[in-house]
């Protein structure tokens, strides 16, 4: 799962500040309705099978949605204005959110190791935002929320995996069924489906293979998530999607030249990556002993 987010990250991070397609509702739009293509279309091969269409279980399913759409929304726009390091370091806040809302909503503790750890990757998160030179508190603001909402859908998925009855893939469907009306009213009410049609390199074929690529790998990044979660638990689908950080990071650096060098900032994301990885190393230890 965590080179699949790495690679999302980078995708989206082109589209957005390379081809400088700003239209992030858009982008959503796409990823959803490629989503919904793929999983009728592997349900039509026979590869999968998809649920009926329920409205009591479209009911239930809607807050899961109302957090998915948004959490989406709020990362492309956080991630339009920021660079990946800080970008991937203010996310793994979202850990620090997770132990307490596992605490008040499922009656779960962490470990003095796990949070420990978790501890680390905040200290070395918070470093990081002194070396921030291009700091941007709309951004910032934007990825707090992306981090509580994250929470909120890693917490949801793990209670309505029962209650719905629903497989990963299940989930998805309805998901992206009961997202695409609001979305696609969204990129109306912003006016976006003028604003792209006005876009200057909407047919070059680099921007289109990028857009397409984004979108299919939107779509098992998701399915990755919502299996992780539904097996483990809603911090370890978070910290393991953070250890893919390293390379993120360097090849972050390397592609978009849009961070400058300072030493809060490489002291920060290190101590940030080593408690990501220390996490993982705690995790490996007590399944091994399970």
């Amino acid at each position: 799962m965590g080179q699949l987010r790495s690679l999302v990250f980078f995708f989206n991070k082109a589209i957005l500040s390379v081809f400088h397609f700003h239209y992030s509702v858009s982008i959503t739009f796409f990823q959803i309705l490629m989503s919904i293509f793929l999983l009728v279309l592997m349900d039509r091969m026979c590869i999968i099978t998809l649920p009926p269409l329920s409205y009591e279980k479209a009911k239930q399913m809607f807050p899961l949605t109302f957090l998915f759409f948004t959490n989406v929304l709020f990362g492309l726009s956080a991630l339009s204005t920021t660079n990946i390091p800080i970008f991937t370091g203010l996310r793994r806040l979202t850990s620090l959110f997770i132990i307490i809302g596992e605490y008040l909503f499922l009656n779960k503790t962490s470990s003095t190791q796990t949070i420990f750890a978790v501890s680390i990757m905040m200290i070395g998160t918070i470093l990081a935002t002194f070396g921030d030179h291009s700091f941007n508190l709309s951004a910032y603001v934007m990825v707090f929320f992306n981090n509580v909402i994250t929470t909120a859908s890693l917490i949801c998925i793990k209670q309505f995996r029962h209650t719905l009855n629903l497989d990963p893939l299940g989930m998805m469907y309805y998901n992206s069924l009961i997202s695409l009306p609001f979305v696609l009213a969204l990129v109306v009410w912003t006016e976006e489906h003028i604003k792209i049609l006005q876009f200057p390199d909407l047919y070059s074929l680099n921007f289109q293979a990028a857009f397409i690529t984004s979108c299919i790998q939107v779509f098992f990044m998701n399915y990755a998530t919502y299996l992780c979660t539904v097996i483990n638990s809603p911090l370890t689908t978070a910290v393991t999607g953070q250890i893919k950080n390293v390379l993120t990071t360097i090849f972050g650096l390397i592609i978009f030249h849009d961070v400058d060098f300072d030493w809060f900032l490489l002291i920060g994301l290190t101590s940030s990556i080593l408690g990501s990885a220390y996490y993982s190393f705690i995790k490996f230890t007590e399944t091994q002993k399970g």
